[in-house]
């Protein structure tokens, strides 16, 4: 828990003198062959015989009969076992040649899949534009939507995401859908400075998932573990927000309101800590250590009287650095135990190296302090 901040006041003698003191690829179903949501069976597709041709060593060539069943088990299976470069090639070769306009559709829907898959959500939106051209299934057309949304918000059209979004919350959909349109229009709200809308949003997208998802599939969650990161990201905003003001009245006031914000933000970045997931939990980590750090600089850089005498400046700074320290030394012992999580459950990420780089400058500045 962070110092208290009762712990503050011993500064009050000084201060007294004076006047002035915040889709992923979520598991949308590789329709006809990629993974779906549990217990969601693949749809049965009646699907005729497509001709591919194989382009084999050199200038041989080799031309087999295949099933487009056939077809999109093999490219499911890929792109179960991480070849998603390879499954792609087999969904566009469907989407271009296959004769049925809905099987073409389903090609380029799974096309589109694997470009979000592989990072390129611009390629995803062109893909999700031939789809959506060649079908007209609404189901199809609001999966399609599923994807254009996160790939729109990978290509940064934060505007268009708030514009689309919000009318593909419905209570019918996926919950594991709708803890991600909620995620992504929060984001969205965020990046347009509307906190009070963004945290609502946040606080839909846990609901939903701690509403709807079983015990058993939070533990390591990316959806669960990013929206706690979320919304103890915008908690953190407003905790920056604040800087440390004379008079005195409004410097108290300053120092309660940022430490209750350093607490909500912190209980929210320990949440996603506590899922245990490879990519959020250490990046949450680092960012909790952060709060420390921010408070005992915004603590360094508060406003100073400007009519002490030497001997009185001596003073305060002297006990200023007595404040700072404790925070330092928290956000030591966070980064810390960051850096032990990640070695404990072999997380392979550059958050973990960067804790270790942020507690050395800390342990450096605590040094410094001291010294004085």
């Amino acid at each position: 828990m962070p110092p208290e901040s009762s712990g503050l006041s011993q500064l009050d003698g000084v201060f007294m003198k004076w006047s002035r003191a915040v889709l992923l690829l979520v598991g949308l179903p590789l329709l006809a062959g990629c993974p779906r949501p549990p217990d969601k069976p693949l749809p049965v597709i009646e699907l005729e015989p497509l001709f591919i041709t194989i382009l084999k060593r050199g200038d041989k060539v080799v031309v087999k009969d295949f099933d487009q069943g056939e077809l999109f088990a093999r490219a499911a299976k890929q792109f179960e076992g991480g070849q998603v470069a390879e499954a792609r090639k087999i969904y566009l070769l469907i989407g271009k040649e296959a004769p049925a306009a809905e099987v073409a559709a389903l090609g380029w829907f799974n096309v589109a899949l694997c470009e979000m898959s592989l990072d390129r959500p611009g390629a995803a939106l062109a893909a999700v534009e031939n789809a959506r051209a060649r079908t007209k299934d609404p189901e199809n057309l609001a999966h399609l939507s599923f994807i254009e949304l996160d790939a729109l918000a990978g290509v940064g059209e934060w505007e268009k995401v708030r514009a689309l979004g919000p009318g593909l919350v419905s209570a019918e959909i996926d919950p594991s859908w709708l803890v991600q349109v909620q995620l992504l229009v929060g984001r969205a709200e965020f990046q347009a400075g509307d906190l009070t809308a963004a945290d609502a949003r946040y606080g839909a997208a846990l609901d939903a998932f701690l509403n709807n998802i079983p015990l058993n599939e939070q533990y390591g969650s990316a959806l669960l573990a990013e929206a706690y990161y979320r919304r103890a990201q915008l908690l953190k905003r407003l905790f920056d927000s604040i800087k440390f003001r004379m008079p005195l009245a409004r410097m108290t006031l300053d120092m309660t309101d940022k430490l209750a914000l350093l607490r909500q933000s912190e209980e929210h970045f320990l949440n996603s800590v506590r899922t245990r997931h490879s990519d959020w939990s250490p990046r949450a980590g680092f960012e909790m250590a952060a709060l420390y750090h921010g408070f005992a600089l915004d603590l360094l850089q508060a406003e100073v009287p400007n009519d002490l005498t030497d001997e009185e400046t001596e003073i305060y700074a002297e006990e200023l650095g007595k404040k700072v320290v404790p925070f330092l030394r928290k956000g030591q012992s966070v980064h810390a135990n960051n850096i032990r999580m990640c070695k404990t459950y072999q997380f392979k990420s550059s958050w973990c190296d960067k804790s270790e780089a942020k507690r050395h400058d800390l342990e450096l500045l605590e040094e410094d302090l001291l010294r004085k």
